[in-house]
């Protein structure tokens, strides 16, 4: 069985602001900052991780960043989104729907007898045309970009399926079925995900799903976790805190802005590549997942 719970960034709406641009004009204006916690590894991704944190004062903002309490569900499962991108669809796939149904399970522990809980994935899917139109905010994308959408689309199938998530079933249960349903409906056989990895991080995500959640620890014990791209992980956690307290167009223009910085780096192309494909899950994730849905547990 499956599932996955929906998590859509729900952007508050305002109105247009005169927001004056403050983006820096030539590289010298830029001024490499680290991460409270964390010191880059490499200078050319510490230059990037600055850039993409600058472009952000272009856009208007709609909450700080401080305003966890609404924001964490969404910064949680869009860092694991994220995450499990390296490793292609399948990762993210599977580490968004363990991030999801924990976050759910915790929040219900205490409504719920004890014992094996399911949780059906179409109670926190949005619907088709938010959570698969505009998913790629490019208007020339490449093949590698499409996989925010089939993110999307796996997980919206498996909802309209009546999917449901176990977390007693093994992740690698999972990892075969979405396989299967990704050979079945884009007739190629996927990145072969991870799943010790993807076990190492559920590990990580149940200390991390209670009302303490702090995204620059999380991001910190994820980097050390994967320490060969933890320069990546330190860079999605600025772009996704920026992100997440942007309009929806703010939103989507930053996105494509942080894409052309990623390609215009003297970063090598797996760097590139790998950069993409945690930008373009993350940014599926908040189009995807609606967490305003009340979670309707199945006990055995």
């Amino acid at each position: 069985m499956l599932c996955f719970i929906l998590f859509s960034v729900t952007f508050f709406s305002c109105q247009q602001s005169n927001y004056e641009s403050v983006r820096p004009t030539s590289e010298q204006d830029y001024v490499i900052t680290e991460q409270p916690d964390y010191h880059f590894k490499n200078t050319e991704m510490a230059l990037l991780n600055s850039k993409i944190d600058s472009l952000s004062l272009s856009y208007e903002h709609t909450a700080t960043r401080g305003i966890w309490s609404f924001l964490k569900k969404i910064a949680f499962v869009a860092v694991w989104d994220a995450t499990g991108a390296v490793s292609g669809v399948g990762g993210a796939v599977v580490s968004s729907l363990a991030a999801v149904g924990l976050l759910i399970i915790y929040e219900t522990a205490n409504n719920t007898r004890s014992g094996t809980l399911s949780i059906p994935i179409r109670h926190y899917v949005n619907d088709s045309i938010t959570a698969l139109t505009n998913v790629i905010p490019l208007t020339s994308p490449t093949s590698e970009d499409s996989i925010g959408l089939r993110h999307n689309a796996l997980l919206h199938q498996a909802s309209r399926d009546n999917c449901t998530f176990n977390p007693d079933d093994s992740l690698s249960t999972y990892v075969a079925m979405f396989d299967s349903m990704y050979t079945a409906k884009y007739e190629t056989t996927p990145q072969s995900a991870d799943t010790a990895s993807l076990q190492m991080m559920v590990q990580v995500m149940t200390r991390y799903v209670n009302s303490d959640f702090d995204m620059s620890k999380l991001c910190l014990e994820i980097g050390e976790m994967f320490p060969r791209n933890s320069d990546e992980i330190a860079i999605m956690e600025t772009y996704i805190s920026n992100l997440l307290t942007m309009t929806i167009p703010g939103g989507q223009s930053y996105t494509v802005d942080v894409l052309s910085q990623i390609d215009n780096s003297s970063n090598d192309a797996q760097v590139k590549l790998t950069m993409r494909r945690m930008v373009l899950t993350a940014y599926a994730s908040t189009k995807l997942w609606n967490l305003n849905g009340n979670a309707q547990m199945i006990e055995p």
